[in-house]
């Protein structure tokens, strides 16, 4: 199969995460159905005993529902295992030793905690101060790309959505994101073009894509973040166009 006739979705959450609402067997389904060719499950991982995620993944039970979906499926579908790893330095270890005993098709690494307070209530970003939340953040990824433990940094800008559009100065922090992408060029981290979120564009924004690109980025994984079968897919050939009409000749898909 070329790369320009492969559409891949490579961050979808199945019921084997907290939050993910269909089966593994309804999400490839829909994925035969909408004309993915590759798909790649990434349930969500999280070390802090306070998350709604925390030890609720069964690792093994999801590894027996991978293998069927693979059997099921056989070659309509290329189907990868993966983990969404919810990155703090301070729990690096843990996240180690978890790891060092279960395998994975690829691990996507995310902040979902910026001095402790988590993204979403009852804690909540929207409470901090957005100059503060912005650059915690960004040094939050930072620490996740240097870590060397994942292959894909999951959506890149997201703190984005937490911070009003007239208090968000991405300026303020642009000498720290061109450290991060540098970089995951450096080390061939890939960048995930998130395609569902609730900004007005992908994750990252056009302009980040674009300084990714000039820094000699090529790596790209693309990903719906569907938590149901319905929003599987929403977005990503249009990502894919995006990117590709940017710099075509630089573009490398994970699992290549």
């Amino acid at each position: 199969m070329s790369d320009s006739s492969r559409v891949v979705d490579y961050h979808v959450h199945s019921q084997f995460s907290f939050d993910g609402r269909s089966s593994i067997d309804q999400m490839c389904r829909r994925a035969v159905e909408v004309g993915i060719t590759d798909i790649g499950f990434c349930e969500h991982v999280e070390f802090d005993p306070g998350d709604g995620a925390f030890g609720f993944l069964d690792y093994e039970k999801y590894s027996v529902a991978i293998d069927e979906a693979r059997s099921s499926y056989g070659n309509r579908l290329r189907i990868r295992k993966g983990l969404e790893i919810g990155y703090e330095e301070k729990r690096e270890r843990d996240i180690r030793d978890w790891l060092d005993v279960r395998k994975t098709d690829f691990l996507i690494g995310s902040i979902h905690y910026v001095n402790n307070v988590a993204n979403d209530p009852p804690q909540g970003w929207a409470s901090m101060r957005s100059s503060a939340l912005t650059h915690g953040y960004f040094s939050g990824v930072r620490k996740t790309v240097e870590s060397g433990l994942f292959d894909i940094v999951g959506h890149f800008d997201l703190i984005r959505e937490y911070v009003a559009p007239n208090q968000y100065k991405p300026s303020k922090v642009s000498q720290l994101v061109d450290q991060i992408l540098g970089l995951m060029v450096s080390n061939g981290t890939y960048l995930e073009i998130n395609s569902r979120r609730r900004v007005h564009d992908t994750v990252p924004s056009n302009d980040l894509i674009q300084r990714y690109l000039s820094l000699g980025g090529k790596r790209f994984s693309f990903g719906s973040d569907a938590h149901s079968n319905d929003d599987l897919g929403v977005g990503i050939v249009e990502a894919m166009s995006l990117v590709r009409s940017l710099k075509p000749k630089a573009f490398q898909l994970v699992f290549e």
